[in-house]
């Protein structure tokens, strides 16, 4: 049965989350960043976006990532974290709240519009490293979504 972790142990496991969400957001996704990052038998399980599996399923992820970073700017928010000791390493479940800023000019000032492209559920499966810890697998459970919202690429 999973129990909880220490505070020091909670820190560095959601600075870990934390780091993976400003990724997601704001493009570092150098090759040695997402080791840092991923176990190398690494699961994305998104239900937007599909499944991303180990090393390669990682590089079409992050394609995936520039492209969106393109047009528009994410911001992943997580919240209500409740992180749990497992026989492998730590699962965390938080809330996630994804919110889209477009840019769209309004009375000539380009000014930007916010908008909500959806809310769900986090689930995070870490392992301990030497260095650190690593996510092994991320699964995304929608709530609310707003198709019409998310970034459109074949504009």
């Amino acid at each position: 049965m999973p129990t909880t972790v220490d505070q020091e142990q909670r820190n560095a496991i959601m600075e870990h989350i934390y780091r993976y969400t400003r990724a997601c957001d704001f493009g570092a996704t150098s090759k040695e960043f997402m080791e840092s990052i991923f176990t190398q038998d690494i699961v994305l399980d998104g239900s937007l976006m599909g499944v991303y599996e180990g090393e390669e399923g990682i590089r079409r992820w992050v394609a995936e990532c520039h492209e969106t970073q393109k047009r528009v700017t994410m911001l992943h928010v997580v919240s209500n974290e409740i992180v749990e000791s497992t026989q492998d390493g730590a699962r965390v479940s938080t809330y996630l709240t994804e919110l889209m800023i477009y840019p769209s000019p309004v009375l000539g000032r380009g000014d930007h519009v916010t908008d909500l492209a959806f809310s769900g559920l986090y689930t995070f499966e870490l392992r301990r490293h030497e260095d650190g810890w690593r996510i092994a697998r991320r699964t995304v459970r929608v709530l609310r979504h707003e198709p019409d919202k998310l970034p459109r690429f074949d504009a």
